[in-house]
């Protein structure tokens, strides 16, 4: 075996997590890269081929923004390979009073879970658990501990594969989670969803819509007049000829600047001051109250395609206005909502994005430092992306009408974040929305790694979940985590859906504290290996 050494076993591990990875292979691979994580430990690692380990793997993971730009995968390589040098530091530090078997485990997930809490705002990309969303037994399970709760479990069973292979009898306490996983997935048998009997007719249009085509001359207007069309073939194809109660558009599809109602006063003082590629304080320039009109006449137009009383849900991009007689190279704050319209074109509930892409819609600290509009800038001119996005505060639930359902809407990178999910249900959401637009990332692997993510989120909060797409997949996905109904990728269609509502206030075992069990984890890991004084020299071998 001495083909086995620290840097084979390094690269084998990344490859066999990449290959692991939604869309790349095959979820069952995981448990073999834990296995030869550890033994890379064992054996012995530097620094240094941590590094580039996590290099090789991120850069893998994050190979679906060639579709972007051809290095972009660079950028969140470099950024995130560290992570496995603060694993092996952490697996150490750990082994001072556990067991590698455990301690290895143990570490892995614990710095998946700060990753993914704090590092640039949150990147829970990647997952251990991810490779198992088509695991009916996962599913389960991540209705009472969550996708982070089936992570540890991959990565403890990782671990007792490793304890056989080195017969490290002293290593019982990795058998303490999968026993209480096994007792929680029990719990969520136990525990049926709850389902009103009630439903929402609601039709998600999936216009297959190029990047270029967005910022093409004339291209707002025939992108809004693609999406019309589609509503109108849904409802000839429909034998019944009607309309739904609740008409989706993807992430960013009302390309039309959105706004909210110009104050009287203000009128022809404040105008909205949208940024163009490649032309610094060449501004495209509109009054905030012709914005405003166009606004409202644009998603009464739109919302034609639903009953009367109905709601069109659709997400832009939202402007604030500002002064006329503020410096020319300023530009309108802006955010990336979900936008709720009666069928009249008002507007009567907004959900800003609360979780931010980094640096394609953010940078670290909020760019509140030196240079960071320079880079934010370049950035927009180089790519198309604008890390200058304002972050919405609490995620806020959409009610359609006074008596209507309440939705949790959820916006592209949001979908990867259980917390908002949590959020979403705590306020009592009936049912939830993801819109999402996934044409920067080709039509590959992305797409199902946002899917996996999408089935976690259902079964953790029991909820039925729309996703709405630009380009695919647009999806039904059930409260086990199934696909009940979907649109093939790369295709141009929409998705006549009655989505079930959920008893109001109902819980799963996940949202009635579950999800506690992985910040408690991490936490004490964290602290424990802070403290750890060294029991005996081991270097890194068990």
């Amino acid at each position: 075996m001495r083909f086995l050494t620290p840097w084979s076993l390094i690269l084998l591990a990344a490859a066999l997590r990449w290959f692991a990875l939604p869309g790349w292979g095959e979820g069952a691979w995981v448990f073999l890269a834990v296995l030869a994580r550890l033994q890379a430990w064992h054996i012995g690692t530097r620094w240094y081929q941590e590094l580039v380990g996590g290099f090789l793997f991120w850069g893998a993971t994050f190979s679906i923004l060639t579709e972007t730009g051809m290095g972009m995968f660079l950028g969140p390589a470099l950024l995130l390979s560290p992570t496995w040098m603060c694993e092996a530091w952490l697996g150490r530090r750990l082994s001072r009073f556990l067991p590698w078997a455990v301690a290895g485990p143990i570490a892995l997930f614990a710095v998946q879970f700060f990753t993914a809490h704090y590092l640039y705002g949150g990147v829970p990309w990647a997952s251990w658990g991810w490779g198992l969303s088509e695991w009916e037994s996962a599913m389960l399970a991540s209705r009472s501990v969550g996708e982070s709760g089936v992570s540890l479990l991959v990565l403890l069973l990782g671990g007792a594969l490793f304890a056989l292979l080195h017969r490290q009898h002293r290593s019982w306490p990795i058998w303490v989670g999968p026993i209480c996983t096994l007792m929680a997935t029990q719990s969520a048998q136990d525990s049926p969803i709850e389902e009103s009997g009630r439903t929402l007719d609601a039709l998600a249009i999936q216009p297959m819509i190029p990047l270029g085509e967005k910022t093409s001359e004339g291209g707002a207007l025939g992108i809004f007049q693609k999406h019309l069309s589609l509503a109108e073939d849904a409802k000839e194809a429909d034998l019944n000829q009607t309309n739904p109660d609740l008409l989706v558009w993807a992430e960013t599809m009302f390309l039309f600047p959105t706004t909210g109602p110009p104050v009287q006063h203000l009128e022809g003082g404040y105008e909205i001051r949208l940024p163009r590629r490649g032309l610094p304080e060449q501004h495209a320039i509109h009054p905030w109250d012709l914005a405003w009109e166009g606004q409202v006449q644009a998603a009464a137009l739109a919302a034609t395609a639903v009953k009367d009383g109905g709601h069109f849900l659709t997400g832009a991009h939202f402007y604030e206005p500002i002064a006329t007689d503020v410096p020319a190279e300023a530009t309108s704050p802006r955010a990336s909502e979900a936008l709720l319209f009666d069928s009249t074109g008002g507007l009567v509930g907004q959900h800003r994005k609360t979780a931010l892409v980094p640096f394609g819609e953010t940078l670290p600290l909020g760019g509140d430092w030196p240079g960071a509009a320079g880079l934010a800038r370049w950035v927009f001119d180089a790519f198309g992306l604008s890390p200058d996005f304002q972050k919405g505060g609490e995620p806020q639930v959409l009610r359609l009408g006074d008596n209507g359902p309440t939705l949790g809407v959820a916006i592209c990178w949001e979908n990867v974040f259980a917390g908002i999910f949590r959020q979403f249900a705590d306020q009592q959401a009936e049912a939830l929305v993801v819109l999402s637009n996934e044409a920067w990332y080709g039509l590959g692997a992305e797409m199902d790694q946002m899917l996996a993510a999408t089935r976690f989120r259902s079964s953790e909060t029991g909820l039925h979940v729309l996703r709405a797409t630009n380009t695919g997949l647009t999806v039904w996905v059930d409260p086990h985590g199934r696909v009940v109904k979907e649109l093939p990728r790369g295709i141009s269609g929409s998705l006549r859906v009655e989505l079930p509502l959920a008893v109001s206030g109902a819980k799963t075992p996940f949202l009635a504290g579950g999800w506690l069990i992985s910040h408690e984890i991490a936490w004490l890991a964290l602290f424990g290996a802070l403290f750890a004084r060294k029991r005996r020299t081991l270097g890194i071998s068990a």
